[in-house]
């Protein structure tokens, strides 16, 4: 019986393992058999879909417990870093208009006045 090599797990596997693909796409047309094993894409499409999940739901891959501040002005971001532990997995919609006010200088100077506000909090030294 004719065998393929999966491009996932690298195995070599019979051809009854691999499925036929649906629709044409760059990979090859309607009716071709998959570079990948069925098992591998069974495999692909539960990772892919419990991803979406978590991403649906709001957590982050990488800050998953993230605390929710909602809408905050600067200064009551500020206090709260100030109160939280590092690392911080904050998330907020802050108004920085107080510390830089649109329309004073580039989106560049604007941002380093946040950083330096940031900093002066966390008592950070920018170089």
């Amino acid at each position: 019986m004719p065998e393929k090599i999966c491009k996932n797990c690298h195995a070599s596997k019979p051809i009854s393992a691999f499925k036929l693909r649906v629709r044409d796409s760059i990979g090859g047309k309607a009716g071709e058999l998959t570079a990948v094993c069925a098992q591998c894409t069974d495999k692909l499409n539960a990772a892919r879909r419990k991803r979406r999940q978590r991403k649906s739901q709001g957590g982050d891959s990488k800050h998953g417990s993230a605390k929710n501040l909602g809408e905050l002005s600067a200064e009551a971001f500020l206090d709260a870093i100030a109160e939280a532990e590092a690392p911080y997995h904050l998330r907020a919609t802050v108004n920085v208009s107080l510390i830089a006010p649109k329309g004073e200088g580039t989106l560049k100077v604007r941002a380093t006045k946040v950083a330096r506000a940031l900093g002066d909090v966390q008592l950070l030294y920018w170089s």
